[in-house]
Protein backbone atom coordinates (compact mmCIF):
# COMPACT_ATOMS: atom_id res chain seq x y z
CA UNK A 1 0.00 0.00 0.00
CA UNK A 2 1.13 3.24 -0.88
CA UNK A 3 1.71 6.22 1.79
CA UNK A 4 -1.21 8.33 0.15
CA UNK A 5 -4.20 5.39 1.34
CA UNK A 6 -2.89 5.75 4.74
CA UNK A 7 -3.55 9.42 4.63
CA UNK A 8 -6.73 10.88 6.23
CA UNK A 9 -6.42 14.07 3.72
CA UNK A 10 -8.37 14.22 0.91
CA UNK A 11 -9.25 11.82 -1.20
CA UNK A 12 -6.93 10.36 0.74
CA UNK A 13 -4.35 12.42 0.61
CA UNK A 14 -3.99 12.08 -3.65
CA UNK A 15 -4.35 15.89 -4.48
CA UNK A 16 -7.72 18.33 -3.71
CA UNK A 17 -9.38 17.03 -7.21
CA UNK A 18 -9.97 13.79 -7.94
CA UNK A 19 -8.78 13.51 -10.99
CA UNK A 20 -5.46 14.52 -10.19
CA UNK A 21 -5.90 12.11 -7.50
CA UNK A 22 -6.92 9.61 -10.31
CA UNK A 23 -3.87 10.55 -12.50
CA UNK A 24 -1.21 9.93 -9.65
CA UNK A 25 -2.85 6.87 -7.83
CA UNK A 26 -2.70 5.20 -11.33
CA UNK A 27 1.21 6.24 -11.71
CA UNK A 28 1.33 4.46 -8.02
CA UNK A 29 0.30 1.35 -9.37
CA UNK A 30 1.57 1.21 -12.85
CA UNK A 31 4.71 3.70 -12.14
CA UNK A 32 5.14 7.03 -13.42
CA UNK A 33 7.47 5.52 -16.88
CA UNK A 34 5.43 3.22 -19.07
CA UNK A 35 1.86 1.81 -19.56
CA UNK A 36 0.46 5.03 -20.67
CA UNK A 37 -1.99 4.06 -22.78
CA UNK A 38 -3.42 1.65 -20.10
CA UNK A 39 -3.17 5.02 -17.39
CA UNK A 40 -4.56 7.36 -20.50
CA UNK A 41 -7.70 5.23 -20.85
CA UNK A 42 -8.28 4.49 -17.41
CA UNK A 43 -8.12 7.89 -16.99
CA UNK A 44 -10.18 9.38 -20.04
CA UNK A 45 -13.37 6.37 -18.85
CA UNK A 46 -12.33 7.53 -14.90
CA UNK A 47 -13.21 11.60 -15.74
CA UNK A 48 -16.78 10.72 -16.72
CA UNK A 49 -17.34 9.08 -13.14
CA UNK A 50 -15.88 11.84 -11.04
CA UNK A 51 -18.23 14.62 -13.28
CA UNK A 52 -21.05 12.52 -12.02
CA UNK A 53 -19.43 12.56 -8.77
CA UNK A 54 -19.52 16.64 -8.81
CA UNK A 55 -23.25 16.89 -10.34
CA UNK A 56 -24.30 14.75 -7.29
CA UNK A 57 -22.43 16.77 -4.46
CA UNK A 58 -19.30 14.47 -4.12
CA UNK A 59 -15.92 15.87 -4.75
CA UNK A 60 -13.99 13.77 -2.83
CA UNK A 61 -13.34 9.82 -2.75
CA UNK A 62 -13.17 9.64 0.84
CA UNK A 63 -17.05 10.04 0.67
CA UNK A 64 -17.44 7.46 -2.27
CA UNK A 65 -19.18 4.41 -1.14
CA UNK A 66 -20.36 0.84 -2.71
CA UNK A 67 -23.94 2.40 -2.75
CA UNK A 68 -22.88 5.90 -4.99
CA UNK A 69 -21.29 3.16 -7.32
CA UNK A 70 -23.87 1.26 -7.77
CA UNK A 71 -26.22 4.08 -8.78
CA UNK A 72 -23.97 5.24 -11.46
CA UNK A 73 -23.72 1.71 -12.40
CA UNK A 74 -27.40 1.79 -12.94
CA UNK A 75 -27.25 5.13 -15.01
CA UNK A 76 -24.49 2.86 -17.01
CA UNK A 77 -27.03 0.40 -17.74
CA UNK A 78 -30.06 2.57 -18.45
CA UNK A 79 -27.71 3.50 -21.20
CA UNK A 80 -27.09 0.43 -22.41
CA UNK A 81 -30.78 -0.70 -22.27
CA UNK A 82 -31.25 2.54 -24.53
CA UNK A 83 -28.38 1.77 -26.76
CA UNK A 84 -26.50 4.53 -26.06
CA UNK A 85 -23.79 2.67 -25.19
CA UNK A 86 -22.59 -0.36 -25.58
CA UNK A 87 -22.66 -3.31 -23.48
CA UNK A 88 -18.50 -3.40 -23.91
CA UNK A 89 -17.58 0.22 -23.29
CA UNK A 90 -20.30 0.46 -20.53
CA UNK A 91 -18.32 -2.82 -18.82
CA UNK A 92 -14.74 -1.11 -19.54
CA UNK A 93 -16.32 2.15 -17.67
CA UNK A 94 -17.35 0.45 -14.41
CA UNK A 95 -13.55 -1.57 -14.76
CA UNK A 96 -11.95 1.60 -14.88
CA UNK A 97 -13.66 3.16 -11.74
CA UNK A 98 -13.12 -0.14 -9.99
CA UNK A 99 -8.71 0.33 -10.48
CA UNK A 100 -8.77 3.59 -9.99
CA UNK A 101 -11.00 3.51 -6.33
CA UNK A 102 -8.68 0.57 -5.72
CA UNK A 103 -5.77 2.16 -6.48
CA UNK A 104 -6.62 5.77 -4.67
CA UNK A 105 -7.86 3.76 -1.39
CA UNK A 106 -5.32 0.65 -1.36
CA UNK A 107 -8.18 -1.59 -1.48
CA UNK A 108 -10.94 -3.65 -3.47
CA UNK A 109 -14.11 -2.61 -1.19
CA UNK A 110 -16.15 -1.04 -3.78
CA UNK A 111 -15.63 -3.02 -6.80
CA UNK A 112 -18.50 -3.61 -8.83
CA UNK A 113 -18.93 -6.60 -11.12
CA UNK A 114 -19.16 -5.18 -14.83
CA UNK A 115 -21.24 -8.10 -16.06
CA UNK A 116 -23.42 -7.95 -13.31
CA UNK A 117 -24.06 -4.26 -13.36
CA UNK A 118 -25.02 -3.72 -17.36
CA UNK A 119 -25.22 -7.43 -18.77
CA UNK A 120 -22.90 -9.68 -20.20
CA UNK A 121 -21.05 -8.96 -23.83
CA UNK A 122 -22.52 -10.95 -26.32
CA UNK A 123 -21.46 -10.34 -29.74
CA UNK A 124 -20.51 -13.23 -31.58
CA UNK A 125 -19.16 -13.20 -35.10
CA UNK A 126 -21.55 -13.98 -37.93
CA UNK A 127 -19.62 -13.58 -40.88
CA UNK A 128 -16.35 -15.09 -41.98
CA UNK A 129 -13.48 -12.25 -42.40
CA UNK A 130 -12.58 -11.71 -45.49
CA UNK A 131 -9.12 -11.74 -45.15
CA UNK A 132 -9.28 -15.47 -44.32
CA UNK A 133 -9.34 -15.71 -47.98
CA UNK A 134 -5.96 -15.61 -48.68
CA UNK A 135 -6.56 -14.40 -52.31
CA UNK A 136 -8.51 -10.92 -50.99
CA UNK A 137 -5.02 -10.92 -48.31
CA UNK A 138 -2.50 -11.10 -51.12
CA UNK A 139 -4.31 -8.18 -52.92
CA UNK A 140 -4.90 -6.36 -49.83
CA UNK A 141 -1.47 -6.32 -49.79
CA UNK A 142 -0.34 -5.16 -53.16
CA UNK A 143 -2.78 -2.37 -52.72
CA UNK A 144 -0.42 -0.83 -49.82
CA UNK A 145 1.70 1.65 -51.01
CA UNK A 146 4.86 1.44 -48.19
CA UNK A 147 6.64 -1.36 -47.13
CA UNK A 148 6.10 0.06 -43.75
CA UNK A 149 2.36 -0.44 -44.21
CA UNK A 150 2.78 -3.85 -45.92
CA UNK A 151 4.55 -5.11 -42.56
CA UNK A 152 1.70 -4.08 -39.94
CA UNK A 153 -1.11 -5.69 -42.19
CA UNK A 154 1.16 -8.83 -42.20
CA UNK A 155 2.04 -8.91 -38.38
CA UNK A 156 -1.97 -8.18 -38.08
CA UNK A 157 -2.99 -11.09 -40.15
CA UNK A 158 -0.53 -14.00 -39.36
CA UNK A 159 0.30 -13.40 -35.82
CA UNK A 160 -3.02 -12.10 -34.76
CA UNK A 161 -1.78 -9.02 -33.54
CA UNK A 162 -4.10 -5.53 -32.78
CA UNK A 163 -3.08 -2.53 -34.16
CA UNK A 164 -0.91 -1.26 -31.29
CA UNK A 165 1.32 -4.12 -31.05
CA UNK A 166 1.83 -4.01 -34.53
CA UNK A 167 3.30 -0.38 -34.00
CA UNK A 168 5.34 -1.45 -30.98
CA UNK A 169 6.30 -5.03 -31.92
CA UNK A 170 10.17 -5.56 -31.91
CA UNK A 171 10.50 -7.96 -34.49
CA UNK A 172 14.52 -8.41 -33.31
CA UNK A 173 13.21 -8.72 -29.63
CA UNK A 174 11.00 -11.42 -30.84
CA UNK A 175 13.61 -13.10 -33.00
CA UNK A 176 15.96 -13.26 -30.17
CA UNK A 177 12.85 -15.08 -28.59
CA UNK A 178 12.74 -17.46 -30.68
CA UNK A 179 16.27 -18.38 -31.31
CA UNK A 180 16.91 -18.70 -27.34
CA UNK A 181 12.81 -20.51 -26.61
CA UNK A 182 11.14 -21.07 -29.50
CA UNK A 183 8.53 -19.03 -28.79
CA UNK A 184 7.66 -15.66 -28.40
CA UNK A 185 6.00 -13.65 -25.52
CA UNK A 186 3.62 -10.96 -27.16
CA UNK A 187 3.83 -8.07 -24.28
CA UNK A 188 4.19 -4.76 -26.25
CA UNK A 189 1.07 -2.79 -26.54
CA UNK A 190 -1.13 -5.25 -25.76
CA UNK A 191 -4.64 -4.25 -24.34
CA UNK A 192 -5.35 -3.11 -20.52
CA UNK A 193 -1.74 -3.38 -19.40
CA UNK A 194 -1.88 -7.29 -19.40
CA UNK A 195 1.01 -9.39 -18.21
CA UNK A 196 0.16 -12.59 -18.71
CA UNK A 197 2.58 -14.79 -20.99
CA UNK A 198 1.20 -14.73 -24.31
CA UNK A 199 3.24 -17.19 -26.13
CA UNK A 200 3.32 -17.94 -30.06
CA UNK A 201 5.66 -20.95 -31.04
CA UNK A 202 6.39 -19.51 -35.19
CA UNK A 203 5.55 -21.29 -38.03
CA UNK A 204 7.74 -20.60 -40.95
CA UNK A 205 5.52 -18.58 -42.30
CA UNK A 206 5.10 -16.10 -38.91
CA UNK A 207 8.90 -16.30 -38.66
CA UNK A 208 9.22 -14.46 -42.37
CA UNK A 209 6.88 -12.10 -41.77
CA UNK A 210 9.07 -11.07 -38.39
CA UNK A 211 12.22 -11.08 -40.83
CA UNK A 212 10.47 -8.71 -43.52
CA UNK A 213 10.06 -6.26 -40.65
CA UNK A 214 12.99 -6.33 -38.93
CA UNK A 215 14.43 -5.55 -42.53
CA UNK A 216 11.90 -2.78 -43.70
CA UNK A 217 12.73 -1.00 -39.96
CA UNK A 218 15.94 -1.09 -40.75
CA UNK A 219 17.73 -1.02 -37.38
CA UNK A 220 14.92 0.61 -35.80
CA UNK A 221 13.01 -0.92 -33.02
CA UNK A 222 9.43 -0.71 -34.02
CA UNK A 223 6.89 1.05 -36.66
CA UNK A 224 6.20 3.79 -33.92
CA UNK A 225 10.11 4.82 -33.67
CA UNK A 226 9.64 5.67 -37.39
CA UNK A 227 6.78 7.76 -37.18
CA UNK A 228 7.66 9.36 -33.62
CA UNK A 229 4.77 8.46 -31.76
CA UNK A 230 2.18 5.51 -31.46
CA UNK A 231 -0.75 8.43 -32.48
CA UNK A 232 1.03 9.70 -35.84
CA UNK A 233 1.70 6.28 -36.77
CA UNK A 234 -1.59 5.52 -36.33
CA UNK A 235 -3.18 8.10 -38.42
CA UNK A 236 -0.66 7.67 -41.12
CA UNK A 237 -1.45 4.12 -41.31
CA UNK A 238 -4.80 4.51 -41.40
CA UNK A 239 -4.88 6.70 -44.01
CA UNK A 240 -2.89 4.67 -46.30
CA UNK A 241 -5.17 1.17 -45.27
CA UNK A 242 -8.14 3.57 -46.42
CA UNK A 243 -7.20 5.13 -49.22
CA UNK A 244 -5.11 2.86 -50.93
CA UNK A 245 -8.06 0.18 -51.67
CA UNK A 246 -6.91 -2.54 -48.78
CA UNK A 247 -9.79 -1.83 -46.71
CA UNK A 248 -12.00 -2.80 -50.06
CA UNK A 249 -10.61 -5.88 -50.07
CA UNK A 250 -10.52 -7.49 -46.39
CA UNK A 251 -12.99 -4.64 -44.22
CA UNK A 252 -12.05 -3.85 -41.14
CA UNK A 253 -7.97 -4.24 -39.79
CA UNK A 254 -9.15 -5.44 -37.08
CA UNK A 255 -10.97 -8.64 -38.81
CA UNK A 256 -7.22 -9.99 -39.15
CA UNK A 257 -7.21 -10.84 -35.96
CA UNK A 258 -10.40 -13.08 -36.81
CA UNK A 259 -9.29 -14.68 -40.15
CA UNK A 260 -5.84 -15.80 -37.77
CA UNK A 261 -7.78 -16.89 -35.06
CA UNK A 262 -10.19 -18.71 -37.67
CA UNK A 263 -7.12 -20.62 -38.66
CA UNK A 264 -5.81 -20.95 -35.38
CA UNK A 265 -9.22 -22.55 -34.54
CA UNK A 266 -8.72 -25.11 -37.67
CA UNK A 267 -5.13 -25.90 -37.01
CA UNK A 268 -6.69 -27.25 -33.40
CA UNK A 269 -9.98 -28.93 -34.52
CA UNK A 270 -8.85 -30.24 -38.17
CA UNK A 271 -12.39 -28.36 -38.62
CA UNK A 272 -13.41 -24.98 -39.92
CA UNK A 273 -14.34 -22.29 -37.24
CA UNK A 274 -18.34 -22.35 -36.58
CA UNK A 275 -18.38 -18.39 -38.42
CA UNK A 276 -16.78 -20.53 -41.24
CA UNK A 277 -18.85 -23.67 -41.58
CA UNK A 278 -22.21 -22.17 -40.55
CA UNK A 279 -22.25 -24.33 -37.28
CA UNK A 280 -19.88 -26.22 -34.60
CA UNK A 281 -18.88 -29.45 -36.64
CA UNK A 282 -16.64 -30.49 -33.69
CA UNK A 283 -17.69 -32.15 -30.02
CA UNK A 284 -18.20 -29.28 -27.32
CA UNK A 285 -14.81 -30.85 -25.76
CA UNK A 286 -12.82 -30.59 -28.54
CA UNK A 287 -14.51 -26.75 -29.29
CA UNK A 288 -13.75 -25.49 -25.80
CA UNK A 289 -10.02 -26.61 -25.70
CA UNK A 290 -9.54 -24.80 -29.26
CA UNK A 291 -11.43 -21.79 -27.72
CA UNK A 292 -9.26 -21.87 -24.45
CA UNK A 293 -5.73 -21.83 -26.73
CA UNK A 294 -6.93 -19.15 -28.83
CA UNK A 295 -7.72 -17.25 -25.97
CA UNK A 296 -4.35 -17.07 -25.09
CA UNK A 297 -2.25 -16.71 -27.69
CA UNK A 298 -5.06 -13.79 -28.61
CA UNK A 299 -4.25 -12.29 -25.32
CA UNK A 300 -7.65 -12.37 -23.59
CA UNK A 301 -8.24 -13.25 -20.05
CA UNK A 302 -12.38 -14.52 -20.87
CA UNK A 303 -12.92 -17.72 -23.38
CA UNK A 304 -16.26 -16.11 -24.25
CA UNK A 305 -14.28 -12.75 -25.98
CA UNK A 306 -13.34 -15.71 -29.01
CA UNK A 307 -16.94 -15.90 -29.79
CA UNK A 308 -16.24 -12.65 -31.40
CA UNK A 309 -13.84 -13.91 -33.41
CA UNK A 310 -15.23 -17.82 -34.39
CA UNK A 311 -18.72 -17.44 -34.09
CA UNK A 312 -20.61 -19.32 -31.51
CA UNK A 313 -20.03 -22.46 -29.57
CA UNK A 314 -23.47 -23.23 -29.84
Amino acid sequence: MNKHNLSNGRNFGYGKQMNYAAKQALNDRYGEAGKYATKASHLTRFKQFSSWCKENGIRDVRYIGKEEVKEFCTELAISVTSKEKSVSYAQNQISSVNVVLSAIRGDNKLAVSPALAVGERTHIREATPLSLDRDNYAKALTCLNTAEAKVALSLARELGLRLREVGLFRPREAMNQYLKHGVIDIQRGVKGGRTAARLIKPTQRQLQVISNTQQVLAGKNSLVDGAGSFTKWRSEFYREYYQSGAYAHIGKFHDNRAAFACEIYKQITGKDAPVVAGQRLVDKGIDKNAREISTQILGHHRIDVVASYIGSSR
